[in-house]
């Protein structure tokens, strides 16, 4: 799993020397990334001001963490979505979903003729000008999603919500002449029915017309497999319900709806939980006590979701349960797979043909090879994954000669079955643009460590996600 994000944009530090003033903000810096604070999965978590007090003499860095957490958790007793801008403004603790469903928020605000006054409009956007005329705003907005390693997938839905929410007449009456540039191949592909265009139609190479690739290795399909028919990435085909029967996937796969060291103020950009704190406050080597821990308040349920991400409703942010919005999959170790085909090649492969949209296909192939239950969330977060309009005919071979290839290298590599790997309980979240699988530590499979499979694949472009793999599950229920 990749470390949160935690940002602090200003630190206010009183201390005898300046020797005594480094050595603090060194162990603040180590504590952040210990602290155990509520921003699991993609939550983006806004904190107005801390005051950690007089902090004692020759405190470890563990023991700033753990006084971290209760300061946190002091001022954090409810956490106040930051769509609901009246009761944040007026908070110290803000959270969105994740950061793109803050990038939503306020384009909808702009879009409506109403500002972002709120303090926290400024750390949930880095980089942008909250206030700034429409086309610089927009203009800051989008460049800000493109340095997300998740961009591809970000800004498709972006763009999508923003026409499905009436916000389009707006940005295209306000967007800057270097977007609208960058938009007119989209178009015209549009146009010539070639389907909607986006960043990875557009930053991939052209499709080959040579033949198709095989994956690398002995393993390797023994068939060529040719490219699709030409296409290009449609942005509205980042999940949209179901998949078609002609997707690979079954129709009635029903499921959910669907910062850390102390740094100075920069845009973070790691596509992780992100907290960011406006300002902290620590007079350093002073004795000092750091209280008790209070309590972290009612907890809220957040759900997966396919799609542009919906208007959250203002609730409190879970904090002791870091899992409780995710949904249990018996086919846990599905993306486990990833790993083993991008060894295979089919990351290569995919490069050179990006309107194939072939990983989506394989992983629905093993979930029907294996019997996985229709009614398993798993389904629901493959109908999600990018698909082209038009499956050519030779998709479902090509899907299982890859499918193929994966079970001789699991045979003969790691010495276990497709089985073996993929059915495993898990706890599943999903959103546009993540995919986080939560095991118990105990359920930790040495063959499959030992294999390099469960570790984090971060950004998959085959798949337009970033994936993470948790060993975090404990408690009751898991």
């Amino acid at each position: 799993m990749g470390a949160a994000d935690r940002t602090v944009h200003h630190l206010r530090l009183r201390a005898p020397t300046a020797q005594a003033a480094v050595h603090a903000t060194h162990r603040l810096e180590d504590a952040l990334r210990c602290a155990s604070l509520p921003d699991a999965g993609e939550r983006l978590l806004l904190v107005r001001r801390l005051h950690l007090g007089r902090l004692p003499e020759g405190l470890s860095p563990q023991s700033l963490s753990l006084l971290i957490e209760r300061r946190v958790a002091a001022v954090g007793g409810e956490w106040v979505h930051g769509e609901d801008e009246a009761r944040a403004a007026h908070s110290d603790t803000v959270f969105f979903t994740n950061r793109l469903e803050a990038a939503q928020a306020a384009l909808r605000r702009r879009a409506q003729g109403r500002s972002l006054d709120g303090w926290f409009w400024p750390l949930a956007l880095p980089g942008v000008a909250v206030q700034a005329p429409a086309p610089a705003f927009l203009a800051q907005l989008f460049d800000g999603v493109l340095r997300w390693p998740e961009a591809s997938a970000a800004l498709a839905v972006l763009i999508d919500g923003a026409q499905a929410s009436g916000q389009g007449a707006w940005c295209d009456a306000h967007l800057p002449l270097s977007w609208r540039e960058r938009f007119a191949p989209a178009a015209r592909r549009a146009q010539a029915g070639g389907g909607p265009g986006g960043p990875r139609g557009e930053s991939s190479p052209a499709p080959s017309s040579a033949g198709g690739m095989q994956p690398a290795g002995p393993d390797a399909p023994t068939q060529p497999l040719e490219p699709p028919h030409a296409g290009v990435w449609p942005p509205t085909a980042q999940g949209n319900g179901p998949a078609a029967p002609e997707n690979g996937l079954q129709p009635d796969a029903a499921g959910p709806d669907s910062q850390t060291g102390a740094q100075t103020p920069r845009a973070a950009v790691q596509p992780a939980p992100t907290t960011t704190f406006a300002s902290v406050a620590a007079p350093a080597a002073q004795p000092g006590d750091p209280g008790a821990p209070p309590s972290w308040g009612t907890a809220g349920h957040m759900r997966p979701v396919r799609g542009p991400l919906p208007t959250a409703d203002v609730h409190p942010l879970p904090a002791s349960d870091p899992w409780a919005d995710a949904v249990a999959t018996g086919a846990g170790g599905l993306l486990f797979l990833w790993p083993v085909l991008e060894r295979l090649g089919l990351a290569a492969w995919d490069a050179r043909h990006p309107e194939a949209w072939l990983a989506p296909r394989v992983l629905g192939l093993a979930l029907r090879r294996l019997r996985v239950p229709a009614s398993d969330p798993v389904w629901a977060l493959c109908a999600s994954l990018p698909r082209p309009p038009e499956p050519p005919p030779e998709a479902d071979e090509q899907a299982a000669l890859w499918l193929r290839a994966c079970c001789r290298h699991l045979r003969r590599e790691p010495r276990f079955g497709l089985a073996h790997l993929v059915v495993r309980p898990a706890r599943l979240r999903w959103s546009a643009t993540h995919i986080d699988l939560h095991f118990r530590p105990r359920d930790a499979d040495l063959r499959v460590r030992r294999a390099g499979l469960d570790t984090d694949p971060g950004w998959v472009d085959a798949l337009q996600r970033v994936v993470g793999f948790h060993y975090d599950r404990e408690g009751p229920g898991a």
